[in-house]
């Protein structure tokens, strides 16, 4: 292979994982999208994340707080890694969350930030530990 397929084998990969994040709040998800997107073509990969059909919000939320419950319990049982590990699980449940109001999007801030907060407080625990 000379570098010009290289160069365009790479560009091609970076265009599919382009379009596999279409497909990441669908519920064909970005590794289907991703795969769909480098065996037949990105433009059907684009195609087949656009007809998919998104992914309730609720499903986050649900998430979100189980997340949050098992945390607590580990932080409980003072298991603080697989506390961090869970609490960055909520924070990347809520960072998904779209379509919110003002109110809410503040709500969602501030939560977060209470969780990146546990998260630094469990990390000088654990390494105290």
């Amino acid at each position: 292979m000379n570098l010009l397929s290289i160069f365009f084998f790479v560009i091609y990969l970076l265009i599919c994982w382009a379009v596999s994040a279409l497909g990441s709040n669908r519920k064909i998800g970005s590794t289907a999208t991703f795969l769909i997107s480098f065996f037949l073509s990105p433009l059907i990969g684009a195609i087949a994340a656009a007809i998919s059909s998104e992914v309730p919000q609720e499903n986050h939320v649900e998430k979100w707080k189980e997340f949050a419950n098992i945390a607590d319990r580990k932080v409980f049982k003072e298991d603080y890694a697989g506390a961090i590990d869970s609490y960055k699980d909520a924070r990347y449940e809520l960072s998904i969350l779209k379509k919110l109001n003002k109110k809410q999007l503040a709500q969602r801030d501030a939560i977060m930030q209470k969780y990146h907060d546990k998260i630094e407080e469990l990390e000088q625990k654990k390494s105290e530990s």
